[in-house]
């Protein structure tokens, strides 16, 4: 949707959270596939769905995503 941003919350390998605040969905999809790169060697790509998917319905997204991060819509 246009105009809509997401604060995003990741935990890093450290154990520590990094938030990061009013980004849109082109640019929270980047971010989130270089932290999971650059933190967990993990190279995985993330769509729009894969956004809902952690707001909405949780149980359908992988148990490492659901375990490092957190995306909600801001306000």
């Amino acid at each position: 949707m246009k105009g809509i941003k997401y604060n995003l919350t990741f935990q890093d390998k450290t154990g520590s959270s990094l938030a990061f605040s009013e980004l849109k969905m082109s640019d929270l999809l980047s971010k989130l596939e270089t932290l999971l790169k650059e933190n967990y060697g993990i190279e995985n790509r993330i769509s729009n769905q894969t956004i809902y998917n952690l707001q909405k319905r949780p149980e359908h997204v992988s148990r490492l995503l659901r375990i490092f991060v957190r995306v909600e819509k801001s306000s």
